[in-house]
Formats: structure tokens, sequence, C-alpha cells
């Protein structure tokens, strides 16, 4: 099988819904919306907006950890560093907890899933040291270098990755039908490549949120009184 095709199969892998993350657990502050009544059912307009707004957050944010991860993995004290950068500007402490969740599981089922020695090296690297807490942006991108995956892939599967946790948790709240849903998805994917243009050369320490809004809303999740999702 020619290379190109086996990083696509791979990439697919990890990047599909049944690839066991604990991302549908989260709904990037899309549940706080709509209990404030931010985001309605029916309002398509609002939905867009918010999606862009979690889009470019994702971007701004995420994305140079993702990046700075894949040059950097293999050297396990340098992404270790870069974790606990990304805990520390985490700016809530739902959406550290969901980012630490997730990056656990994923690092937990790559193991086991690809039976690669450096994986397996990290995983007992991360156990034996109490204070790490692997968030998922570093190990997303750890990840995809370790299984060959190009970095552009990369970017664009972790922006992929946002988009699809966000508008699968519309439906699930009764926001938007399935259907709808999935054309709001294939409009919303024309948006992803400007945002990776725009974030793929920044720093880590240069990392932010540009809409702090759904930080503000996804730092209230603790607060519902019934809900569906962690974050």
């Amino acid at each position: 099988m020619a290379i190109a095709q086996t990083q696509l199969l791979t990439l697919l892998q990890i990047s599909d819904s049944a690839f066991p993350t604990g991302g549908f657990s989260h709904s990037l502050g899309l549940e706080a919306a709509v209990k404030f009544r931010l985001v309605e059912a029916g309002n398509l307009d609002v939905l867009e907006q918010f999606t862009v707004a979690v889009l470019e957050n994702t971007g701004s944010f995420s994305l140079p950890f993702v990046t700075e991860a894949y040059e950097s993995s293999g050297n396990f004290m340098e992404l270790k560093k870069l974790s606990d950068m990304c805990d520390a500007c985490t700016s809530n402490h739902v959406a550290k907890r969901a980012s630490t969740r997730q990056g656990r599981s994923l690092l937990s089922t790559s193991a086991r899933t690809f039976k690669n020695e450096l994986l397996q090296h990290f995983q007992e690297f991360s156990e034996a040291q109490a204070d790490f807490q692997i968030h998922y942006p570093v190990m997303f991108g750890h990840l995809c270098r370790i299984l060959g995956v190009d970095l552009s892939q990369c970017q664009t599967a972790f922006m992929f990755g946002s988009l699809r946790t966000l508008l699968a948790s519309a439906v699930r709240l009764d926001v938007v039908g399935a259907l709808e849903a999935q054309a709001l998805q294939n409009k919303m994917q024309s948006f992803i490549p400007d945002i990776i243009s725009k974030y793929r050369s920044r720093k880590a320490e240069e990392a932010c949120v540009s809409f702090p809004l759904p930080e503000v809303l996804q730092n209230s999740q603790d607060t519902l009184f019934s809900k569906l999702f962690y974050s």
C-alpha cells in the first residue's frame, strides 16, 4: 500500500467518531449557550456565528500547541513543558478538565491501538510524572507525527474535530436536525483553510482566545442544573 494511502487511512481512523477519546462528552460551550438562550433551536444564523467563534478560538489558541507538539515529537520533556504551558494558558477550569481528559484518553487508546514503541514509552513517561497533565492539542500533534501524518493534514484534522464535535452536540441538544447539521458542517468547513493559514505559524507562547464569549459560557458549565455534557 502506498505511503500516502496508509497515512490517509490512519488519519481517518484517529479522526473517526468511533475512536474513543471522549470527544462527544463535550460541547465546547454550546450547551451553556443553549441554556442561557444565546443559541436557540431553529436559529441557524446564530449557530453559525457561534460555530465560527469556536473555530477561530480553536485556531488561535489550540492550533499553535498542535503544531509545536508535532515539531517537538520525540522530545518528552519538551512535550511536558508544552503541555504545562497549555495548562497555564487555558482560560477556564472546564476547558482544562475537558482537554486533559481527552488527552489522556487519546494517549491510552493510541498506545493500545497502534502498538508503537514510542507511544508506549511516552505513556510510561507520562505515568511516571505525577504532575504531568497531557492536554489534547499537545497529544494530537505528537500522535500525528509518530504515525507519519503530514503536518498540514494534522492541522486540518484537528480543526475538523472541533467542528464535528460542536455540530454533533448541536444535534444532541436538539438545536438542529441531523441533516441540517451535515449541511451546516459542509458550509463551515470552508472556513477551516483560512483559519489554518492565519494561525499555522503562530507560536505556543502567542496562543490566545479570539472570541471570549464561548469561553465564558463554557466556564459556567458546572453551574447548570441539568446537563448532557462535561463541558
